[in-house]
C-alpha cells in the first residue's frame, strides 16, 4: 500500500473521530451545565472541603467558630454569593430555583468563608484589630518620614510620583496587610489550590460521560469503524479509479447512451456501481430471519451480511425481518470511538491538521543559483 492511500485512509478515520467527538462534547456540555450543573457542584465541594479545612485551623489557633450547622448552605445564602446564581429555567425566576454559581472570584470566596466561619464577635474583634494595625502602622510612617530630611523625603515622594507627604503615606499603606489580610489572602492561596485540583475531578466525571455518550452514539449509528478502515486500506486505487469512472459517465452523457438500451450502458451501470463503494458503514439494516443463524427470535449471526446502507435504515423491521446483529469487529470500533471520544475534539483536530499538512506537503526544489 503506497503512502498517500494510507494518509488518505487515516484522513477519513479521523474525520469520522471529529464528527463524534464534536456530537459528544455538544451533547456532554448540554447534559453536565444545562442539566447536571456539573461546574456547580464541584465548586461547591471546594468550597466544603475549604470551609472544613478552615474550621479546623481556627479551631486550633483557639477562633471562635460560628455555630452555623451548615457552613454551605450559609455561605451560598450571602448577598454577593446569591447575586452570582441564576435561575435554573423561566419558572425558575417565579419560584426562586436558582443554580450555584459554577466560578466565584477568589477575594469574593476568601471574604465569604471568613464571613459563615467565624463567630460574629470574633469576625468584629478581628476588624477591630486590623484597623488598630493600620492606625499604628500609618502613625508610625508619618513619624518616619517626617524625621527624613528635606532632600530625602522630596526624593521619596518623587520616587513614589506623588504630591506631598500625605500621598506618600497612602503609597505605603496599600501595601501593608494587618492579620486579617494576612488570613484572607492565605484562604484565597487555599482557594485556587483546591480549584487546580477540582478541575481534575471535573475532568475525569467528563470523561466518564464522554465515554457513555460515544459509546451509545457509535452503538446507536451502528458504525463499522474497523471494516471502514480495511475498506479504505484496500481501496489503494480508489482516486484513479473514480476519475476512470467520472471519464466514462461524463462520455456516455454526452453522447446521450446513459440510460438508454445501448450495450455501453453497462460501462456506465459499473461505473455507477463503483462509485457506490464509497458508502461510510453506518445505520441499522433489518435482514430476514432466513439469513440468520441461531434460535427462532433470530438472535444470532447473520450469513452473508452484504454491503451496507443498500436501502435507508428503517425505525422498525417488518414482519419476518430482524436487525442485523453487530459483529465483534464491530463492537470493538464502538469502544475504540468511545475512548476516542474522552480525548477531545481538539486532540482530533491537531492530529487531522498534522496528516492533512504531510498529505500535502509536497518536495521543495532549491532554485539554482544565477550567475
Amino acid at each position: 500500500m503506497s503512502l498517500p492511500a494510507l494518509f488518505d485512509a487515516a484522513i477519513c478515520v479521523l474525520a469520522i473521530m471529529v464528527v463524534f467527538t464534536l456530537l459528544a462534547t455538544a451533547i456532554n456540555e448540554a447534559i453536565a451545565d444545562n442539566l447536571r450543573n456539573l461546574r456547580g457542584k464541584t465548586l461547591a465541594q471546594v468550597i466544603h472541603n475549604l470551609l472544613e479545612r478552615e474550621k479546623k485551623r481556627a479551631k486550633g489557633t483557639g477562633q471562635k467558630v460560628s455555630p452555623e450547622p451548615d457552613l454551605v448552605n450559609a455561605f451560598y445564602n450571602r448577598p454577593e454569593i446569591e447575586a452570582l446564581m441564576r435561575p435554573r429555567s423561566l419558572s425558575g425566576t417565579i419560584t426562586s430555583i436558582r443554580r450555584r454559581p459554577s466560578a466565584i472570584e477568589p477575594r469574593q470566596a476568601a471574604l465569604s468563608v471568613l464571613a459563615v466561619l467565624l463567630d460574629p464577635d470574633e469576625m468584629a474583634e478581628l476588624e477591630a484589630r486590623a484597623n488598630q494595625e493600620r492606625d499604628a502602622y500609618r502613625a508610625l510612617l508619618e513619624q518616619s518620614l517626617s524625621a527624613l530630611p528635606i532632600g530625602e523625603l522630596n526624593r521619596q515622594i518623587a520616587l513614589r510620583k506623588v504630591a506631598d507627604l500625605s500621598a506618600l503615606i497612602d503609597s505605603e499603606m496599600e501595601e501593608f496587610r494587618t492579620t486579617l489580610d494576612r488570613q484572607r489572602a492565605r484562604i484565597e492561596e487555599e482557594y485556587a489550590e483546591l480549584i487546580a485540583r477540582a478541575q481534575g475531578w471535573y475532568l475525569r466525571s467528563t470523561r466518564k460521560m464522554l465515554f457513555v455518550i460515544g459509546l451509545v452514539l457509535a452503538a446507536g449509528s451502528n458504525i463499522d469503524l474497523l471494516g471502514y478502515t480495511e475498506q479504505l486500506m484496500a481501496e489503494e486505487s480508489l482516486p484513479a479509479r473514480t476519475e476512470v469512472a467520472k471519464a466514462l459517465i461524463e462520455d456516455l452523457e454526452e453522447k446521450g447512451l446513459a440510460g438508454s438500451t445501448d450495450p455501453d450502458q453497462t460501462a456506465y451501470d459499473a461505473a455507477i456501481a463503483s462509485l457506490g463503494k464509497l458508502e461510510v458503514p453506518l445505520g441499522w439494516t433489518c435482514v430476514a430471519l432466513a439469513e440468520v443463524e441461531g434460535n427462532d427470535k433470530g438472535e444470532g449471526r447473520v450469513k452473508n451480511r452484504g454491503p451496507w446502507l443498500q436501502d435507508l435504515p428503517e425505525l422498525a423491521c417488518e414482519e419476518g425481518e430482524t436487525l442485523s446483529p453487530p459483529s465483534v469487529p464491530q463492537v470493538i470500533g464502538w469502544v475504540l470511538i468511545a475512548f476516542g471520544v474522552t480525548l477531545g475534539a481538539q486532540f482530533w483536530f491537531d492530529l487531522f491538521k498534522k496528516i492533512v499538512d504531510l498529505r500535502t506537503a509536497g518536495s521543495t526544489v532549491t532554485p539554482k543559483p544565477t550567475s
